[in-house]
């Protein structure tokens, strides 16, 4: 994680965390939709970003790191359930397999 702001080769990923765009701008919807209020306690410019509607191009994530670290996690809180719980073992083994 972080060695990269922007996805080798013909990917789009961006950010630390290699979100890419239509993941995020999915997650734009589903925060505006369900979590507004943990995006306010996130994010205290709230009058500029989300509430209206406006967000961010998703390459903000590149150069801002503080952003891009609030949309992982927020991204991570749509899907709480831990790694492993409930997946077979094979995927439990793919998940120890990768580097």
């Amino acid at each position: 994680c972080g060695h990269y702001l922007h996805q080798l080769g013909k990917g789009t990923a961006v950010g630390i965390f290699q979100m890419e765009p239509r993941s995020y701008d999915d997650l734009c919807v589903w925060i505006a939709q369900n979590k507004q209020d943990q995006w306010i306690r996130l994010w205290t410019h709230t009058e500029q970003i989300g509430k209206s509607g406006n967000w961010p191009p998703a390459t903000r994530m590149i150069w801002d790191l503080k952003y891009a670290a609030m949309m992982c996690r927020m991204f991570y809180l749509r899907t709480p359930e831990p790694i492993g719980r409930e997946s077979s073992a094979r995927e439990n083994a793919s998940l120890r397999a990768f580097p």
